[in-house]
């Protein structure tokens, strides 16, 4: 190995029993080519653990990563070499995640007078025995395991000392700083080893697919410490657990979102991502909204009526029959969380609560349908984080970030760019070298590198939108009135047989905005984009 890369850690794992040392994790971190440094931003990931009869979990993880395919490298801490290391493929959780995901069943009203919304709908490996086996590097262990997929050096790297680990890391090409030092510590102290992946030279963005691999340790455990490193704001962690039984959070809280709580305009929009976010910010990060919990039965039946149209979809279905004939029983579970919340690896147990069908019903609302377009209120759409509050502008809803914050760009669930606020302090890497401020306008604001990227402080006036003519994928304007995240509760329900042309607005407050229409969750299962 000789480039250098700053890795980035995903979340994903398989672990014992809750707090157990003995743990076995498949999550990681991105992190890029310190040569030519560029930043790795992980935008979503989805993980499934398949729990297997000795209570040992196969795990597969996917992650979406925005950056150059050079600087792609990957880290998982796992308690345990794995047995074997694979590609997964992506049509399994296209096809879970598109015939599980929640379904809303709209207001009751009459929209033939309506203009077309102008946003659209959105939706939300057998190897060879590990070759190098016990090899050892100084006081390091490096256990090396074929090629597979557009993945080369795969590795595992183990030491009870964290300088050493660090070292080596950092002699065979990981940008490992010190400001990481505290989570390599702690998972070095926890015995855990570093499973490392890269992309092969000649492989691009498009070429990432699952990884695979078996965790001798028992129960699936998400290990998002080092994922801090290269979290985008309010990254998306979908969780399918296939086992005998519902699964549930052992160290976080578990929630669902009542239906009561839910808005839609008729076009397809919805305030259900921004009402996770602003539902998990209020437990301090420490939540998973369990989605559906389902026997592997009806789940079979829902997977049936989605079709991809890709190449890879037969196999992929072949796989999803395999994984529900095995395993009685799916749950899927959702969060959304920022880099700074990241500081606890969620461990999951088997439940005794009853099955969870997925299904939203707003069928006894009434969407006011007075033919203006889009119902929903400034701000009604768009949350910026726990301590900021919304804006509207003249060029749209925008973030007022609190004083100790800055806007950052970063990827709402239907892929498009939005901003959000994230601490000013919260700093893994450094602002130098990296994408700094050069050249960056921040407009009625001040540019601010913050762990590697550019990123807007507005002054006091001034909310954040999204500017991708922008280095920083941000500026600041002049911002109007601020709203609290109670916004997102618009309008209040209407009784069935009334109209309402207005609606409450919510709390108003000043603070911090982010500038993304937010996405739809998908009235269809057809409508598989993913998160």
């Amino acid at each position: 190995m000789s480039r250098r890369s700053l890795t980035l850690a995903l979340p994903l794992a398989c672990a014992a029993a809750l707090f157990a040392a003995d743990r076995a994790d498949a999550c990681g971190g991105l992190f890029c080519d310190s040569a030519s440094p560029t930043p790795v931003d992980q935008q979503a990931e989805r993980v499934l653990f398949e729990v297997n009869e000795d209570q040992s979990v196969t795990a597969t993880v996917e992650v979406r990563y925005n950056g150059d395919p050079s600087a792609f490298s990957w880290i998982i801490p796992v308690s345990e070499a794995p047995d074997f290391v694979d590609v997964g493929n992506a049509a399994v959780f296209q096809l879970l995640d598109a015939a599980t995901r929640p379904s809303i069943l709209p207001p009751q009203g009459d929209f033939s007078n309506c203009p077309s919304s102008p946003f659209g709908f959105g939706c939300g490996l057998a190897f060879s025995p590990a070759v190098g086996e016990g090899e050892g590097e100084g006081d390091v262990t490096v256990t090396e395991y074929p090629n597979v997929g557009p993945y080369s050096d795969i590795i595992v790297v183990e030491g009870t000392d964290t300088n050493v680990v660090m070292s080596y890391l950092n002699d065979n090409g990981y940008l490992v700083t010190e400001a990481m030092r505290p989570v390599f510590e702690e998972y070095t102290a926890e015995s855990q080893r570093y499973l490392a992946v890269r992309l092969q030279p000649d492989a691009t963005v498009k070429d990432i697919v699952p990884v695979r691999f078996h965790c001798p340790a028992p129960g699936p455990v998400i290990p998002l410490r080092l994922t801090q490193v290269a979290a985008l704001p309010e990254m998306g962690i979908l969780v399918f657990i296939a086992g005998a039984q519902r699964y549930r959070p052992a160290n976080y809280s578990e929630l669902l979102i009542p239906a009561e709580d839910l808005r839609t305009d008729g076009f397809g929009q919805t305030n259900y991502f921004p009402l996770v976010s602003k539902r998990i910010d209020e437990l301090g990060g420490f939540g998973f909204v369990t989605e559906r919990a389902q026997p592997s039965a009806t789940v079979r039946g829902l997977v049936g009526n989605v079709f991809l149209g890709t190449p890879e979809e037969d196999a992929g279905r072949a796989e999803v029959e395999r994984l529900l004939t095995d395993r009685p029983y799916l749950t899927r579970m959702y969060t959304r969380m920022s880099g700074h919340e990241m500081i606890v690896d969620p461990v999951f147990t088997e439940s005794d609560g009853g099955d969870v069908d997925g299904t939203l019903d707003l069928s006894d609302q009434t969407i006011d349908a007075c033919g203006g377009g889009p119902v929903a209120p400034p701000c009604g759409l768009l949350y910026c984080g726990d301590v900021d509050s919304c804006a509207s502008t003249d060029q749209g809803d925008g973030c007022r970030c609190f004083s100790s914050r800055t806007a950052r760009a970063s990827v709402a669930p239907n892929g498009q760019p939005t901003v959000s606020c994230v601490p000013s302090d919260y700093d893994f890497i450094g602002g130098a070298g990296m994408r700094g401020c050069d050249g960056v306008d921040c407009g009625e604001g001040t540019c601010l590198p913050q762990n590697g990227t550019a990123t807007c402080r507005c002054t006091p006036e001034a909310a954040a939108i999204v500017d991708t003519s922008s280095p920083a994928g941000v500026r600041c304007v002049a911002a109007g009135e601020s709203y609290a995240s109670d916004q997102l509760l618009w309008p209040e329900p209407v009784a069935p047989g009334t109209t309402a042309c207005s609606g409450g607005r919510g709390d108003r407050a000043g603070g911090a905005l982010s500038l993304v229409l937010l996405l739809t969750s998908s009235l269809a299962l057809r409508l598989h984009r993913r998160r």
